[in-house]
């Protein structure tokens, strides 16, 4: 049996909430720092509450709710429920690059 070797995930995911999908489903979203570049840590206190403040106005603005968030150094985690048929991949972007723009952080 040989074995397929995976080179990795595309440099950006364009995820569409499938249409069997329930409004309301749970989904695991990991965004992670681009490790080739020299960056603070998303866990530097400053850095961190700025982050998680800009998560949360976001999520108060558009139509989906984080329900557990988790900073570790380099990389974040949510369980997020998308409430409508968006697609993920723009409000993961949008977010992304608001984080971007006011905070420096490059993903």
């Amino acid at each position: 049996m040989t074995g397929v070797i995976y080179h990795g995930f595309p440099k950006r995911l364009h995820h569409v909430v499938p249409h069997w999908i329930k409004p309301g489903a749970l989904f695991h979203i990991c965004v992670a720092l681009d490790r080739e570049k020299k960056q603070r840590l998303l866990t530097a206190r400053v850095l961190a509450l700025r982050l998680l403040d800009s998560a949360k106005f976001y999520e108060d603005q558009q139509q989906y709710h984080a329900t557990f968030r988790v900073l570790t150094p380099d990389h974040l985690h949510a369980n997020s429920v998308v409430c409508t048929r968006s697609i993920i991949s723009r409000i993961i972007g949008d977010w992304k690059r608001f984080a971007t723009r006011k905070n420096r952080v490059v993903w």
